[in-house]
């Protein structure tokens, strides 16, 4: 997969007709890091990418190339028609192809949002800190120590070993990662640690964070040792949220998704994000709250502690099922294609009332069809750029919608299979072209169209599959 890129039309308006040049296409390709309250727009360098308008017919399909450079801005002809579409395809977007819907707008900002600073480093020799901790709620057998630096996009449990009961740990030596970033607190960077463990709830129970420590003079050296000491401190507020999650619609969503599809899990998160409502789920961060539901054991109602982050990061809750579809396997039928997905809403803690129910806002497009036929069903007779159609969402208002096209490939006999993203096609209408030269005759593909709708509290996704089809036959 690639990095989440993000449209800003015309320097954050989702549509503006007529501005900037009206006989070219203009505009950038950037990462934007953010940290906190601070975010850095960096631009890449397109000079070697492919850039070019698409303009999809019903009949037709015109590509006229543009040009990229090393600073990150792109230039194109304008061409008339109704469904224009800057394309790109590059070393950022992994060679697959990113197609973005201009509308009538003459110029597109394409962002990659990214967490923490541009300049970070992984080893280059083996790291270790020394690990010493107080402060510690009385330790039970399935509590973790989480360590967090967001300037640094990392997360990930320490393994700290602590006898049942215990309140405080001696040092204890962590071989630093390798694939994870140095921290650097001459950089800005603050290390977070949390503890996390079960509290039990009647006959279930959900993981919360117990406790905080803020660090903010410790880096990880370089092929050397470190030390972290660290007194985690409770979380000064919680808040009690009694939520009811309504598990008996899910049958009908995975439906939707597709007839083979089947819930495997449904995961309720309350994280903390800086400038999640402006930016969306960019990167990672931990749960302050989590818990894991059976998908059959019906409706539930339960109340929630969620601990209060103290910083200035937008506190969100996240429900997610996760859906998965056995598609038929054109290459050996006694093993069926498992593809997963997911299904998922996200409400700012702020906006949510103490008791609510919290269901799904956004179920799946409808009748997806590839050049007329049912996409669950039987495709035949497909060409190397057929049309895709859908109706939208029963549920919900989708603000735009991702076509995804994947080709698969057998391993061996078949058993086994390859699946790769080829393109990817941003609209806001509910039909798509893929474009000539993503499909190859003879070959097998399928796709996934995902339904998009956000606003600064709140963020859906679904998706629905199709089944595998052959072009070209």
């Amino acid at each position: 997969m690639f990095a989440r890129a993000v449209l800003l039309l015309c320097g954050g308006a989702i549509i503006l007709a007529g501005c900037g040049d009206e006989d070219t296409i203009a505009g950038t390709l950037s990462e934007r890091f953010i940290r906190g309250s601070r975010n850095e727009l960096v631009a890449l360098d397109a000079s070697n990418d492919s850039i070019a308008v698409h303009v999809q017919g019903q009949d037709s399909y015109l590509q006229v190339r543009g040009d990229g450079t090393s600073g990150g801005t792109f230039r194109a002809p304008d061409v008339e028609g109704e469904r224009r579409f800057l394309a790109w395809r590059g070393m950022q977007t992994g060679d697959v192809l990113l197609l973005y819907s201009l509308r009538d707008a003459h110029r597109l900002d394409i962002e990659f949002r990214r967490q923490g600073r541009p300049d970070v480093t992984l080893p280059t020799a083996g790291s270790s800190v020394d690990v010493s901790v107080q402060g510690l709620r009385p330790w039970a057998t399935d509590d973790a120590l989480l360590l967090y630096s967001p300037n640094t996009a990392t997360l990930f449990a320490t393994g700290l070993s602590v006898p049942d009961g215990g309140t405080s740990s001696s040092p204890q030596r962590l071989q630093w990662p390798n694939q994870v970033p140095l921290i650097d607190s001459t950089k800005g960077d603050t290390t977070y640690l949390l503890q996390t463990g079960t509290l039990a709830v009647a006959d279930a129970g959900y993981r919360v964070a117990h406790g905080l420590a803020v660090v903010e003079n410790f880096s990880v050296s370089d092929g050397g040792a470190s030390d972290l000491d660290a007194t985690l401190e409770p979380f000064a507020e919680t808040r009690e949220l009694r939520l009811g999650v309504p598990l008996g619609r899910l049958s009908e969503i995975a439906n939707d998704v597709h007839p083979s599809a089947v819930v495997v899990d449904v995961r309720l998160q309350g994280r903390a994000l800086a400038g999640w409502g402006q930016f969306g789920d960019y990167g990672p961060s931990p749960a302050l709250l989590s818990g894991t539901f059976d998908p059959d054991a019906g409706d539930i109602l339960q109340t929630f502690s969620f601990p209060r982050w103290s910083s200035d990061a937008d506190q969100f809750l996240s429900l997610t099922a996760t859906v998965g579809a056995l598609l038929a396997n054109p290459f050996n039928e006694a093993w069926p294609i498992w593809v997963p997905g997911t299904v998922k809403r996200q409400v700012l803690l702020d906006a949510v009332p103490d008791d609510v129910e919290l269901g799904w806002s956004l179920t799946p497009a409808r009748e997806l069809r590839i050049e007329g036929q049912l996409a669950s069903g039987e495709l035949t007779a497909i060409t190397e750029a057929p049309w895709v159609t859908w109706v939208a969402p029963e549920v919900g208002l989708a603000s735009r919608y991702r076509l995804d096209v994947f080709k698969i490939t057998p391993r061996g006999d078949g058993a086994l299979v390859d699946s790769v993203l080829l393109a990817a096609i941003q609209t806001y209408e509910p039909s798509a072209r893929v474009p000539p030269g993503v499909l190859e005759s003879g070959h097998w593909y399928f796709v996934m169209l995902h339904s998009v709708a956000e606003s600064g509290q709140e963020r859906s996704y679904s998706m629905v599959l199709s089944s595998p089809f052959q072009a070209g036959q």
